[in-house]
């Protein structure tokens, strides 16, 4: 019972960026039937961002399609890793393909972890991601959900806006000004 417990608390850690409101303690809960762990991080959540924020923070700024997705074993932890195709490049240097993001969670076997607001990204979709560098070296999504624009018919949307949508040409210009007013 404390391994997982255990694994709960580093998982929220990883994430990078999180403060929890009072509540429950993070919880092991056993799945019925389908035969893995869920582990959750109770009443767990990001800063808020703005796209502002979000592009100061970011280094590398993208317009892709997800390629692929896979899920690896790192330090103890089950990481999702998915391989984009990039479009365009808003900010940074793109580093010699393939760009690889990676995220805590995700599903081995029959075990499964999943991040309280961690990023998922699903394969086919056309994105405008803001990606940061963490301390191990890896590309991740910055501000967790609020970095990941998923586009479609020209619109990119937010997960955390819930339905609200802004034109991928806005989000752009948006990004440009940011870059040139850091400068």
């Amino acid at each position: 019972m404390l391994k997982p417990l255990v694994i709960a608390v580093v998982v929220g850690a990883v994430a990078g960026g999180l403060w929890c409101m009072p509540g429950p303690a993070p919880q092991v809960q056993r799945s019925t039937g389908i035969g893995y762990d869920r582990i959750g991080a109770a009443r767990c959540g990001a800063p808020t961002k703005t796209t502002v924020d979000l592009a100061r923070d970011a280094v590398l700024i993208v317009r892709a399609h997800v390629l692929t997705e896979r899920a690896v074993r790192a330090s103890g932890l089950i990481w999702s890793e998915w391989e984009l195709d990039v479009t365009e490049t808003w900010k940074g240097d793109l580093p010699d393909p393939p760009l690889l993001v990676r995220e805590p969670g995700g599903k081995i076997g029959h075990v499964e972890m999943r991040v309280s607001a961690g990023v998922r990204y699903r394969v086919g979709d056309e994105v405008v991601a803001f990606i940061v560098k963490d301390a191990l070296g890896q590309w991740r999504t910055a501000g967790m959900t609020q970095g990941q624009w998923r586009v479609a018919d020209g619109r990119a949307m937010r997960a955390t806006d819930r339905g609200r949508s802004t034109s991928v040409a806005a989000l752009r210009r948006a990004v440009q000004i940011t870059n040139e007013e850091g400068r």
